[in-house]
């Protein structure tokens, strides 16, 4: 009978990736083993994260097969830090002291137990960690589970020798390399809408990841460049599309845009920035300096994924709720039945098979129905205050306040709360029929894209006096506390600073290096524009905008419309009132000139 192995750890991780906190624990699973070489056990490993010692049989461990019963630990104390491992045999197999007597399936899953509850639980699909491989956390004891390099009673180790900490750090910009082959590469050149998955390896800052899935991405911002004959794509990178449950630093998959209608390159990322700073759930991003296929394509910004890999996780303290990303038509969420049937565009991210979308129903009965003492049964009504005077400060357009998209609803509970997406067009750079002015004075009190009433969700909130006031609050936060020279001038040329040597060094850009200087401070107008739009200056926005809003917030403007919103210019003949005109002859207007004219005339 070999001795228990047990394996003092060098370092123990109280922080995710990226730095979000994870919940205290004392005992977890580490790390799995199923598919073994030859004659070897399959094995689990468990690491103290508490800050006392663990006596291993206080805890029960078993697998999903339910012809199989709990098997108690070892009599073994662990240490805060230890490492312990565990082989799976069959109970014909012998046992030991370091054995429970059941092996793991490739399907399969762990629950540890103490008293009769449940203290950590991991489960694997097929697939999820091959011969040579683990499924484990990085960082250990709080990072997400992924596929590793064995490492039984040591630390953790991806399976490439640098490890990746932070997929987004704040001081520098990235290099990127998406490696794919030139036929790959031709066939997406050929047909860059397809947006068909080609198997590829994504090298970030020298950590490689071999076997992702590489597409493009987008709507306009794709279309335009396709259009233009540009190879400036936005690509999707997904990690686990041909290796199961496979994650790069936590993440599942990364988004990186191409800076579409943005002269400055930074709306997007300081959007963000600004939406985390005020207690949104919003994604992280960072500048790359992406190279595709061996051609260097400049500046990108890398953007996090609203998913369940790694975002809800990092966000919620509970990640097994319903996500939700609705789009046009329904994604205004205007009543349209009963039945989930009846809003075919609002996507289901997660739990398809599991979920009723009772809860989702429930909200759109609600803020379409009332009563409005019930909107808090449903809605976190201060985020949604929150994502909605947000928008309104940007004039945020391209969302749910302006086209009804953009967004994400994640649900705890039957309650849900609003996840801001796709920012690069905020600071104005979505018209939806507005002209500049009126961008500049778009009311805070009825702050739509055409009539308040075809956006029942800000509707309905705005209609209650107690949350308008708070809503008015949360505006008044925002212009004394971001909005103002002094922090939103500083993070525009801190981003500006970082980013000036590669936008000078790209080669695919879509605006010249001037037009860069000049989108920080002043409008770059039409006649300089490849989209043949005024894109406004992100000094004179600030500047315009804060003096409109607090002029308005005094009741010396105009901050309401009778409930006719904004942009009653963006009311054309598209079947969309408020994307007519938006300054963007779209691959839809391309195939069909007479849903808007007036974008398409050139």
């Amino acid at each position: 009978m070999r001795p228990f192995p047990v394996f003092l750890a060098l370092g123990l991780f109280v922080i995710g990736c990226g730095g979000a906190s994870q919940p205290a624990k004392t005992l977890v699973i580490n790390e799995v083993v199923t598919s073994t070489v030859g004659d070897e056990d399959d094995w689990f490993e468990l690491l103290v994260v508490g800050t006392e010692p663990v006596q291993l049989s206080g805890y029960a461990i078993v697998d999903d097969n339910p012809n199989h019963s709990p098997a108690t630990l070892p009599d073994i104390t662990l240490l805060p830090g230890e490492f312990g491992v565990i082989r799976a045999v069959s109970a014909e197999g012998g046992g030991g002291v370091d054995t429970v007597p059941f092996k793991l399936g490739s399907d399969d899953s762990l629950t540890l137990t103490r008293g009769g509850l449940v203290v950590d639980s991991v489960d694997w699909p097929d697939g999820a960690a091959p011969q040579g491989t683990s499924h484990g956390r990085l960082p250990d004891g709080t990072g997400t589970f992924q596929m590793l390099k064995p490492t039984p009673g040591d630390a953790n180790q991806s399976l490439d020798a640098a490890i990746c900490t932070d997929p987004f750090p704040d001081d520098r910009v990235i290099d990127v390399d998406l490696e794919l082959s030139e036929e790959a590469w031709s066939a997406i050149r050929a047909n860059p809408m397809a947006e068909e998955f080609h198997r590829g390896t994504f090298v970030f800052d020298g950590i490689r990841v071999e076997d992702v899935g590489i597409r493009t991405k987008g709507n306009s911002s794709l279309s335009f460049v396709t259009g233009m004959g540009s190879d400036r794509f936005p690509f999707k990178v997904d990690f686990n599309r041909y290796v199961v449950d496979r994650k790069f630093c936590g993440l599942g998959k990364v988004v990186l845009n191409n800076g579409f209608k943005d002269p400055t390159l930074i709306r997007e990322h300081i959007a963000y920035r600004l939406a985390r700073e005020f207690g949104l759930k919003a994604s992280r991003t960072q500048f790359v300096d992406l190279t595709m296929a061996g051609q260097h394509m400049g500046l990108y910004t890398m953007v996090e994924p609203v998913d369940d890999d790694f975002f809800l996780e990092a966000n919620f303290a509970n990640d097994n709720g319903d996500l939700y990303k609705p789009e046009l038509p329904h994604g205004t969420l205007r009543y349209e039945g009963d039945s989930f049937d009846d809003y075919p565009s609002v996507q289901v991210e997660n739990n398809e098979e599991t979920t009723d979308h009772g809860a989702l129903l429930a909200l759109i009965d609600t803020i379409n129905h009332g009563p409005s003492d019930a909107l808090s049964t449903v809605l976190d009504v201060d985020a949604m205050l929150r994502y909605a005077a947000f928008d309104t400060l940007l004039v945020n357009l391209d969302s749910y306040t302006g086209n009804g998209h953009n967004y994400y609803l994640y649900e705890q509970d039957g309650v849900f709360t609003p996840i801001p997406w796709d920012l690069n067009e905020a600071f104005g750079n979505f018209s939806c029929g507005c002209d500049r002015q009126e961008i500049i004075d778009f009311r805070v009190d009825e702050p739509t894209c055409g009539p308040t009433a075809g956006r029942p969700l800000v509707d309905a909130l705005l209609a209650v006096p107690e949350f308008r006031k708070q809503y008015r609050e949360h505006l008044s936060g925002l212009l004394e506390g971001y909005f103002n020279e002094d922090v939103m001038g500083a993070w525009i040329r801190q981003a500006a600073d970082r980013i000036r040597p590669y936008v000078e060094n790209d080669p695919t850009k879509l605006y010249s290096t001037a037009d860069f200087e000049k989108g920080l401070v002043e409008d770059v107008n039409a006649a300089d524009m490849p989209m043949g739009s005024v894109v406004i200056g992100l000094q004179a926005f600030i500047e315009e905008r804060s003096a409109s809003m607090v002029a308005q917030l005094a009741g010396e403007l105009a901050s309401g419309n009778g409930g006719q919103g904004n942009c009653q210019g963006g009311t054309g003949p598209g079947p969309n009132p408020g994307l007519c005109p938006d300054g963007v002859c779209d691959a839809a207007e391309q195939a069909d000139p007479k849903l808007c004219p007036e974008d398409c005339q050139r």
